[in-house]
């Protein structure tokens, strides 16, 4: 969550919207980027299963 500080009480109204605009945009690349992370957390593989002979020249 982001907040507008003191310095932009005086914000007209387009360059308000332009920052609550540019929030929304930052606040959604982060959390974008935590669900990537935590998808890629839940999708690694142990490497005690890489080395099972079934598996034995399977490319992942």
């Amino acid at each position: 969550m982001y907040f507008i500080n003191r310095a932009g009480k005086g914000l007209s109204k387009d360059r308000r919207a332009e920052l609550e605009k540019a929030k929304k945009i930052l606040s959604d690349r982060i959390q974008q980027e935590k669900d990537a992370k935590e998808l890629f957390e839940t999708v690694q593989v142990s490497e005690p299963f890489l080395r099972r002979p079934e598996l034995a020249g399977c490319s992942l």
